[in-house]
C-alpha cells in the first residue's frame, strides 16, 4: 500500500531507525523520504499516517536499497544513511532515540563505516558525523 500511495517514498529517520533495530520506539506514523518536487499532499494521506521527509534532489538516491518489512519489498534508506539522517534531523529526535540509535550502529555488526563516510561527506555533515563516531568507536 505505501508502494502503491508513494511510488517515490523511501521509508527514512525514525522508520529505518525501528526497521534495523537502533530503536525500540515503533513509530505512529511511517517516516517516508520523497523529492522535494513531490507533492505536498504527501501528509493528507488518509490510509495511514504519514510523516513525509522532503529531500533535496541530489541528496534523495544516496542509500537506497530494498528489505522486506514484514514480507513486503520496500525502498529504504540503509544503516548508513539513516544514520546520517539522524544528524541532518537531530532536533526532530529525542535525545534518547539519537544516542540509542548511535550505539546501536556502533554495535552493529553489519555497519559500513567507508560509506557512512561517504554519504557525511556528500551530505556535507562529515565532521558532525566523525566526531561524535570518533568517541563513540574509540569508546
Amino acid at each position: 500500500m505505501l508502494r502503491e500511495l508513494l511510488p517515490q517514498g523511501i521509508v527514512c529517520a525514525e522508520s529505518a531507525l525501528f526497521h534495523y533495530g537502533y530503536s525500540d520506539f515503533a513509530p505512529r506514523a511511517w517516516s517516508v523520504a520523497v523529492p522535494r518536487t513531490a507533492s505536498r499532499a504527501v501528509g493528507n494521506i488518509r490510509e495511514f499516517p504519514v510523516r513525509a521527509y522532503y529531500i533535496q534532489k541530489e541528496h534523495f538516491p544516496i542509500g537506497k536499497t530494498i528489505e522486506s518489512f514484514n514480507g513486503v519489498m520496500l525502498p529504504v534508506y540503509d544503516r548508513e544513511r539513516t544514520v546520517c539522517d539522524c544528524f541532518k534531523y537531530r532536533t526532530r529526535l529525542d535525545n534518547e532515540t539519537f544516542s540509542k540509535a548511535l550505539n546501536a550502529y556502533v554495535a552493529d555488526g553489519q555497519k559500513n563505516l567507508a560509506n557512512l563516510s561517504l554519504y557525511a561527506k556528500k551530505m556535507k555533515l562529515y565532521t558532525k558525523v566523525m566526531n561524535v563516531m570518533e568517541v563513540l568507536l574509540s569508546g
